[in-house]
């Protein structure tokens, strides 16, 4: 959300000094090399992240490092973000070692979950119990949480992030 929020103030920032409207409360993104933490609070609603550092050439985001939640997020070449120490580039599978090896004490074998008192049996999958703190998995531009594994070997995964920009109110959606 900070990498898109950026690049489209400073779009609009463009058009605003093509058309002779940019102002002086306005920041001319095409003279800078980074931002502050002033101005990026300018640009958009940070929350509870900090921005570490940042670069801005030709027109985008060539380096961005956050902070939030006790997690660092970097910026990638592809515009994804690598959380932690995790690398850039890396592939993001929603079966297999990669994300199970985040969650090591998920081990689902012969329809039954071997349990060691970090884990339960529920609905024919295996599922973490207590507050692990090992589970969290940078995916798709959120941060997630695995929960456990279904029996058909699909990982289940929650998000405390809003995923659609349908707002909720009660028992209906408003849509307008």
């Amino acid at each position: 959300m900070i990498l898109g929020g950026i690049n489209n103030y400073c779009a609009s920032s463009e058009m605003k000094k093509q058309m002779g409207t940019l102002g002086s409360e306005d920041i001319d993104c095409s003279i800078k090399t980074s931002f502050t933490e002033e101005e990026i609070g300018k640009m958009l609603n940070l929350g509870n992240a900090t921005v570490i550092s940042n670069s801005y050439s030709n027109g985008k985001l060539t380096e961005l490092v956050i902070e939030s939640n006790n997690h660092t997020f970097t910026l990638c070449s592809n515009n994804q973000f690598a959380m932690d120490d995790e690398e850039c580039g890396g592939e993001v599978s929603l079966v297999g070692t990669p994300i199970i090896e985040k969650a090591k004490e998920l081990v689902y074998e012969n329809d039954t979950c071997k349990t060691d008192g970090t884990t339960y049996q529920y609905m024919g999958g295996c599922y973490l119990k207590g507050k692990p703190t090992n589970n969290s998995l940078w995916y798709s531009g959120f941060l997630w949480r695995i929960m456990g594994i279904n029996a058909d070997g699909t990982v289940r995964l929650i998000t405390d992030e809003n995923v659609t920009a349908i707002p909720y109110h009660g028992n209906k959606f408003n849509m307008g």
